[in-house]
């Protein structure tokens, strides 16, 4: 989630924020390693909580992040084969794709989209 929509978020529960404090929230959970922060080419900055290591896809038109199955990542690489040597032992990985969502994709053609962008 980004600032804009966390604030958005919070607005449901009938609470509002000023966006500094947000920050500043957001500021020590990234010290305290609560939370990862994924920032975008056009300077977007998406925050979700730490959890288990996934990957992600980020639009260059719209700037969304999505979220991808690592099943069909590590099905589709071979991480072993990309290590320097048999020597190295794989802890954890990060993997950021970058391209043109659907949606984005469908409104450049005039067809309709079936996500959201």
């Amino acid at each position: 989630m980004n600032v804009s929509s966390i604030l958005a978020q919070l607005a449901e529960y009938g609470l509002y924020p000023n966006k500094a404090t947000l920050y500043r929230i957001l500021n020590k959970c990234l010290a305290s390693q609560k939370v990862v922060a994924i920032s975008t080419k056009k300077a977007v900055t998406y925050f979700e909580w730490v959890g288990e290591t996934h990957s992600h896809f980020s639009c260059n038109k719209c700037d969304m992040v999505f979220c991808l199955n690592d099943a069909q990542i590590i099905n589709a690489l071979d991480f072993a084969q990309a290590l320097p040597s048999k020597g190295f032992k794989l802890v954890s990985y990060d993997v950021h794709l970058h391209g043109i969502c659907e949606p984005c994709q469908q409104k450049a053609t005039g067809l309709k989209a079936s996500t959201t962008c």
